[in-house]
């Protein structure tokens, strides 16, 4: 019999032989890989045909691990170091009156706003780019409609995104704290003094000058005369008229005057009270403008001129000297305060209009005069304080944001020294 498979191996020629023959015949030859065994297509790591698997090859994909859940701890120390920072910014502001105008505090009030805003928006689109790469169901829009959104996912793989999420709450610190420390405006409950609104000083004039109208300064002075003279015009902070003309407000010994009545609620010390009554004294002689009745800041005092005549300042204000600042080159800063509502208020330091002769008449009283601590707190000047004895008669061109007075020169002092 010529049976081959009797004989053994088949050994003839692989000529017109069909790959994957005798295969199973459900199985399809297509373009995938051929099983090496027996030829037919492979689907799957295997061969179906013959039970044929290759080599599985190890993916090469690192295995994902398992982000951190942020804790509560967390949150609130980064919150805490925000709170400190804006605490620290306020009592600084609050502190350093004098040291700013209000120009400049609404310029670094926008420019912290800005800044705020800009490192806000910088963070804001680094975290849709990163949460774009996990998830492609987010679109351009959601960052202005959906921000949440986009911030959950954010927070939710803290501490990872600790920097994101550190200067996202930094931008914003720096939106919501700019107006209350830097620009003062949304302060109410703030000593008018620490306010940059030159308008509270003004306004404080007017309240205690009793009216609104010319008619508020009107009454003929004298002792124990003057109708609207009185104790309330006489707490103000006194505005003096520069050419000296006469006007209908009460003399000394009127109402308001040191022999005219109490002073009102004003420190009870009796330096203080000595000093009140010698401005008050001073500012009725030197025929004070009433309320309303002027052409200065806030409708009080006179301006003569674009440019006086002395080349001096053209309003003017009785003062009491509270302390001075020396400086290296032998000079002094006198530290004036001023009455406005019955209390001293801290309206700046003056070299200006001191000679060498003023300034010898001065030295020669500091040291009777000398006192440890200042009888009116003024934040953030180291000054030499003294026995609010000397006043002065001062020129200025306004009142700052600061409430304090602008490029003041002294004129003269109102009592001998």
């Amino acid at each position: 019999m010529n049976d081959p498979s009797a004989s053994g191996p088949d050994e003839r020629p692989a000529t017109g032989q069909n790959p994957g023959h005798g295969a199973n015949p459900g199985i399809k030859i297509g373009s995938g890989p051929i099983c090496p065994r027996c030829g037919a297509t492979i689907n799957n790591l295997w061969c179906v045909a013959c039970g044929w698997y290759g080599e599985i090859r190890p993916s090469k994909e690192s295995p994902k691990v398992e982000r951190p859940k942020p804790t509560i701890a967390d949150f609130l120390l980064l919150a805490l170091g925000v709170v400190v920072v804006g605490l620290l910014a306020f009592v600084g502001r609050a502190t350093t009156p004098e040291l700013t105008v209000s120009p400049m505090r609404t310029f670094w009030m926008w420019g912290m706003i800005a800044g705020g805003v800009s490192i806000f928006a910088a963070v804001h689109v680094r975290a849709f780019l990163n949460l774009k790469e996990h998830n492609d169901q987010f679109h351009w829009i959601d960052m202005v409609f959906r921000p949440m959104s986009i911030w959950w996912p954010i927070i939710e793989w803290f501490p990872k995104t600790r920097a994101q999420v550190s200067f996202a709450l930094w931008g914003l610190s720096a939106v919501v704290i700019a107006p209350l420390t830097v620009g003062g405006e949304l302060l109410p409950f703030v000593d008018v003094r620490y306010h940059d609104r030159s308008s509270n000083l003004e306004e404080a004039m007017r309240r205690s000058q009793g009216g609104d109208g010319p008619g508020s300064a009107s009454g003929k002075g004298g002792p124990g005369g003057g109708r609207s003279g009185g104790s309330a015009k006489a707490k103000a902070i006194f505005r003096v008229d520069i050419d000296d003309e006469a006007t209908e407000s009460g003399g000394p010994g009127g109402a308001g005057g040191p022999q005219g009545g109490p002073l009102g609620e004003i420190e009870k010390d009796p330096q203080l009270q000595r000093a009140m009554a010698e401005l008050n004294e001073r500012a009725h002689a030197n025929k004070v403008t009433g309320a309303g009745g002027g052409t200065g800041p806030g409708g009080f005092g006179q301006k003569v001129s674009d440019g006086p005549a002395d080349g001096l300042p053209p309003y003017a204000v009785d003062c009491v000297v509270l302390g001075y600042v020396p400086d290296d080159q032998g000079s002094v800063g006198l530290v004036l305060a001023a009455s406005v509502d019955g209390k001293l208020h801290y309206v700046g330091t003056v070299r200006k209009g001191l000679d060498e002769k003023l300034l010898d008449q001065i030295r020669s009283r500091f040291r009777e005069l000398s006192r440890s601590r200042p009888y009116l707190g003024v934040p953030g000047l180291q000054a030499k304080w003294l026995v609010p004895k000397i006043t002065c008669r001062v020129r200025y061109e306004k009142i700052t944001g600061s409430d304090t007075l602008e490029k003041p020169v002294i004129e003269k002092f109102t009592k001998d020294l």
